[in-house]
């Protein structure tokens, strides 16, 4: 598993440069490089019964291969006949020199893509071109260019016929008790299955092996940040904070505010997530908890991924804290020199509470007197280690992320216990939700806009926003196809070294 790709038979100096693209260094990495789909060749079907419009595998015998015909410069196409003893298909192949050169005329064949044409003629566009020893399900790999699937699985092939029993990372107990085949028989069968059911034991297996990994390795985050302390805040008293504020705080901001000063007075550092739609009142939470900090002599940075939106928060939070006695600053690029020098001077001073900005934040000379809280907003736009840096810049630091949308990792992070969340579900009083309206096709609209356009209309105002446009050519989300998902073409424990007194 852990020899060198280079190694593996077939594959050379030029394949092995191609591998390396796709993340594959070793025969594991190889190995656990699985399939995202397969090709159904079990039940080829006969021209007349190919269904148009869908993807089939057509059996068929080549009747005619005719010659290269260059179309312009780059780009040619062949045309091949094939016939089934009842009808006839007609093929082309887009630059497909070499999907062509292997067929000779009187040979059969699988031919796999999408059926065109009309029910009289049948054709296909760039097919796929099997043997009629290719049966059942063959695997279609992540690729780059230059690399195909069908070499993938020859390199794969050739890797297992030379390795004996791989070994199993699960103990037995487990693997039985949860219903699981072998590491060894998921990671043959994945690359190989002679059936859908067969494909699905082992991706069950391959799935509930990178689920375990991911639970492990966040629940080792978790016991990590339990073990690290911080100063825990005292106690203060949010009712000046209040009665400051312009409106009523709904209950979801109430309950997201008390969640996050019940962590902030602990000896655990917060790691608190709050989210909610735009105008939700997220802002809010933030400037409480900002607040909170400054009443026990802390100082808090909130850091926004671009200088607009830095802005807007430094106003609002300014508006909301400076009557209370807190000074806040602005920290970004566009700051001038003499400002930045500033500002550093009097952040090292402790005489500013909160300070807002951008990636200047993050800068080697900017220091904190008694850094305690860290807000993020929209955490997806940064990396980790630019989060990692402003947390370091203190000790034990409380964080907390705003997000209205949070991405994957963060939802994982929140199922797996390593990141606790706090909703603002609701809309603050007098807050019009922004509805989402679909124009007629008779152009009959509230903009006249002709069919086929549509948009999202703003708040209500007495006259419409600059940024009100309608999108000209994109279909309503409601005739939308849904997104297709992403899957993952890796194994959860490519490369790692499993130790008998481990799991993880």
């Amino acid at each position: 598993m852990d020899s060198d790709i280079r190694y593996v038979k077939g594959v050379g100096e030029a394949r092995m440069k191609l591998y390396h693209k796709l993340g594959i260094y070793k025969v594991g990495d190889l190995l656990c490089h699985l399939p995202r789909r397969y090709l159904d060749l079990g039940h080829p079907v006969s021209v007349a019964a190919a269904p148009l419009g869908e993807v089939a595998a057509v059996r068929a015998m080549v009747a005619h291969k005719g010659g290269e015909q260059r179309i312009r410069k780059g780009l040619s196409l062949f045309k091949v006949t094939a016939v089934d003893g009842a009808s006839t298909l007609y093929l082309t192949f887009f630059n497909g020199k070499y999907a062509v050169a292997p067929l000779a005329e009187g040979q059969e064949a699988l031919f796999y893509g999408r059926v065109e044409g009309t029910l009289t003629r049948r054709e296909m566009n760039n097919p796929l071109v099997f043997s009629l020893d290719d049966q059942g399900l063959i695997p279609v790999y992540p690729l780059t260019a230059g690399i195909t699937s069908r070499s993938i699985l020859k390199n794969i092939s050739s890797a297992l016929e030379v390795m004996g029993q791989l070994e199993d990372p699960l103990p037995g107990g487990l693997r039985l008790s949860h219903g699981l085949c072998t590491f060894d028989y998921a990671i043959r069968t994945i690359h190989r299955p002679q059936s859908q059911g067969e494909a699905d034991i082992a991706r069950d297996r391959l799935i509930f092996d990178e689920l375990l990994c991911l639970a492990l390795g966040l629940g080792r985050l978790r016991a990590g940040r339990i073990r690290e302390t911080t100063v825990p805040m005292p106690p203060a008293d949010l009712k000046p904070f209040y009665r400051a504020l312009p409106f009523t705080l709904t209950d979801a901001q109430q309950r997201a505010i008390g969640e996050a000063a019940a962590d902030l007075s602990t000896d655990l550092p917060m790691n608190r997530l709050v989210q909610g739609d735009v105008g939700s009142g997220k802002t809010v939470v933030a400037a409480a908890c900002c607040y909170y900090a400054a009443q026990g002599g802390f100082q808090s940075a909130m850091m926004a991924p671009t200088e607009l939106l830095a802005g807007q928060h430094y106003r609002t939070l300014t508006e909301l804290l400076a009557p209370l006695g807190l000074r806040v600053a602005l920290l970004t690029g566009a700051a001038t020199a003499k400002e930045k020098r500033e500002i550093k001077k009097a952040l090292a001073a402790g005489e500013i509470q909160l300070c807002v900005g951008t990636h200047a934040l993050l800068t080697g000379d900017t220091v904190f007197a008694n850094l305690g809280l860290v807000v993020t907003d929209e955490q997806h736009r940064f990396g980790v280690a630019q989060r990692m840096a402003l947390s370091g810049k203190g000790r034990g630091v409380n964080v907390l992320v705003m997000s209205a949308t949070p991405i994957p990792r963060t939802l994982a992070l929140i199922l797996y216990g390593d990141l606790e969340l706090s909703s603002t579900s609701s809309l603050p009083g007098g807050s019009p939700s922004t509805p989402l309206s679909s124009i007629p096709p008779s152009g009959s609209g509230p903009l006249g806009t002709s069919a086929g356009t549509w948009t999202r209309a703003c708040r209500p105002t007495s006259s419409a926003p600059w940024w009100r446009k309608t999108r000209r050519g994109i279909p309503p989300p409601s005739s939308r196809p849904p997104p297709m998902p992403r899957t993952c073409g890796r194994a959860p424990f490519a490369g790692i070294r499993w130790a008998s007194s481990t799991a993880g």
